[in-house]
C-alpha cells in the first residue's frame, strides 16, 4: 500500500476526496501538522478485514460506527471548530 503525507489544511478543504481515494486506491495518508503527524486515515476495503484487523478490532470498530450513527441520529455532532479544539489544533 501507499503512504502520502498531506497537510492539515489538505485534509480539510480535499477530505471527502482523500477518504474516497483511500478507500478506492488503498492509499493511507498521515495528516501532518507542522510537522508532526496527527492523524493516519487507513482504507476500509472490505467488510471482512479478519485477515488484517483482529477480531477485537473489529467489534471495537462496529461498535464506534453503531455508537457515531447513534449521536448523529440525537442530533450530537460537533462543528468544524469544535473538532479542531478536540484535536489539539
Amino acid at each position: 500500500m501507499q503512504t502520502k503525507l498531506i497537510s492539515i489544511r489538505e485534509f480539510f478543504k480535499h477530505g471527502t476526496k482523500l477518504l474516497r481515494t483511500a478507500q478506492e486506491e488503498g492509499i493511507y495518508y498521515i495528516v501532518m501538522r507542522h510537522s508532526t503527524p496527527v492523524a493516519r486515515i487507513t482504507p476500509i476495503i472490505s467488510v471482512d478485514l479478519t485477515d488484517e484487523i483482529s477480531e477485537v478490532e473489529l467489534t471495537a470498530l462496529r461498535k464506534d460506527v453503531q455508537n457515531a450513527k447513534e449521536e448523529y441520529k440525537q442530533g450530537e455532532t460537533l462543528s468544524s471548530e469544535e473538532m479542531l479544539q478536540a484535536l489539539g489544533l
